[in-house]
């Protein structure tokens, strides 16, 4: 039997204005714990200023916005298209106009979660924006942040990758186009960005939480020195299998014990790769820095990895 609900089409194009500071350093390979060193501080900080779109879209039947959970029994409310704990998974085009035929010049792939139970629509934002050309091509900024649904707003920029490696700044977010027109729905309708194609382990709005012990060799056998624990999403809509990794790492051994390391970061499926590190607790607070990540071991069938880390930290 059909089941009649009411829901919301969206379809949101942003208008950014980017402002970024960044530092850079060389990466610095070793054992698990070759030593710290005092380093001076970059006494100035490169200012970066960038204005560029996204376009995220919820309607249609190739959305870049895809609805992955929602709590049971919530109802939706007439005029709340993002009822609380309501999450979606995005894979929106970065263009450098409003237009949807604007040149596009990047993605911006994560998730947000509706986090408000009051009358004040508000997203937690988890994201990554990379730029696929230009000279910023390969580069990527980690956005975590409140999200109001408002129409001008503000969030955070706290860290990146390649050329905006340890970035801190902000970006405002102004909406300049919205469609909000209300509807009637089937439930079990499932988008054309869910559907699990062959060899995908990961297809588009997959959530793994994941709990994995630290160890300063590749086997099995070596010596425990700490777990990572944290959750990843599929973000990609694309043939580039890509993650967003949320992750802790905290070491239980050693003089870093019951310290950890906060990472937060696009992450791509390739054998070699750099993830940002945007915090920490402990020895570790307020810590800034970069992973080398290398897939020593990886079973494309089964989804098991073996990671090699080596961290560049500076606290």
């Amino acid at each position: 039997m059909a089941h009649k609900m009411h829901t919301r089409k969206a379809r949101f194009i942003f208008a950014c204005l980017l402002v970024l500071f960044t530092a850079s350093s060389p990466v610095v390979k070793g054992t698990y714990d070759s030593g710290s060193q005092i380093v001076r501080a970059p006494t100035t900080l490169k200012k970066t200023q960038l204005h560029f779109y996204f376009h995220d879209i919820i309607s249609g039947n190739n959305p870049s916005s895809v609805l992955v959970a929602k709590p049971k029994g919530t109802v939706v409310e007439q005029g709340n298209i993002n009822p609380f704990g309501t999450v979606y998974v995005f894979d929106d085009p970065i263009t450098e106009g409003p237009s949807a035929k604007s040149k596009v010049i990047g993605n911006a792939r994560g998730h947000y979660t509706s986090v408000s139970q009051g009358s004040d629509l508000t997203l937690l934002l988890n994201a990554d924006f990379e730029f696929t050309s230009g000279r910023f091509n390969g580069s990527s900024i980690s956005v975590f942040s409140r999200d109001p649904l408002v129409v001008l707003k503000e969030v955070a920029v706290v860290g990146g990758r390649g050329k905006f490696r340890m970035a801190q700044g902000f970006i405002i977010l102004n909406a300049v186009f919205f469609n909000a027109t209300l509807g009637d729905a089937i439930l079990e309708s499932k988008p054309k960005g869910t559907v699990v194609e062959q060899g995908n382990i990961n297809p588009f709005g997959t959530v793994y939480v994941f709990d994995d012990p630290i160890t300063e060799g590749p086997s099995a056998k070596s010596k425990v020195i700490g777990n990572a624990r944290g959750h990843y999403t599929s973000v990609s809509q694309g043939s580039d299998l890509t993650l967003l990794l949320n992750a802790d790492f905290e070491f239980t051994s050693g003089r870093f014990n019951g310290s950890s390391i906060s990472v937060f970061s696009r992450d791509p499926l390739v054998v070699l790769k750099e993830v940002a590190v945007v915090g920490g607790r402990g020895k570790f607070r307020m810590a800034q820095g970069f992973i080398i990540l290398n897939a020593v071991f990886f079973n494309a069938t089964l989804g098991d990895a073996i990671l090699e880390c080596n961290a560049t930290i500076f606290h």
